[in-house]
């Protein structure tokens, strides 16, 4: 008897063991995760450079060629129908502005696709920064919604013909200074 028993309760308990798993795999598909629908409040729902000629959808873009223009994409979650957001854009190298944008959308725009005004002047091969920020209105009153920033970067690679003229001028340089060193 005492063997019938301790088998029960070892079966028992393994089939215990079993049901609250099941109970707890299923608790967790039940809890909603905000995390996937929205980011975190401060931040935009997508936010990256393409190019300047990409058609919608954009598609992520963080190198660009010297005869690219990087264009700045920021989304921004729960403008919805009654809301509308302003939203600024700064192109950074090595810590300095270089040049910034802003756009006010219409009532419900959640989509801004910012292009840096001066971009052919101050273009620069090496590593950007794109610093976005917004602010989302109430349309009825003004009232301030939400806010939010985020940064990216990415990476303008010099023309091929710079590179070419940088690789002859070097190597000439090379060759200056081995035939000096044989003359002496």
């Amino acid at each position: 008897m005492k063997q019938f028993l301790y088998r029960m309760g070892h079966r028992t308990g393994e089939c215990m063991k079993k049901v609250l798993v099941f109970v707890y795999v299923l608790s967790l598909l039940a809890i909603p995760v905000p995390a996937l629908a929205d980011p975190p409040d401060g931040h935009f729902s997508r936010f990256f450079t393409v190019d300047s000629l990409d058609p919608d959808p954009p598609t992520e873009q963080n190198v660009f060629n010297w005869d690219q223009i990087p264009q700045g994409f920021g989304q921004i979650g729960g403008v919805g129908a009654n809301r509308h957001a302003h939203v600024r854009m700064e192109w950074f190298f090595n810590s300095t502005l270089m040049d910034d944008a802003e756009a006010a959308g219409a009532s419900g725009v959640n989509d801004f696709r910012l292009t840096p005004p001066d971009w052919n002047t101050v273009k620069q091969p090496g590593l950007w920064t794109l610093n976005g920020f917004f602010d989302v209105f109430a349309d009825v009153d003004h009232s301030l919604f939400k806010s939010g920033s985020d940064t990216y970067s990415f990476t303008v690679t010099p023309e091929p013909v710079s590179m070419a003229l940088f690789g002859l001028g070097a190597g000439a340089l090379g060759l200056a200074s081995r035939f000096r060193k044989k003359k002496k």
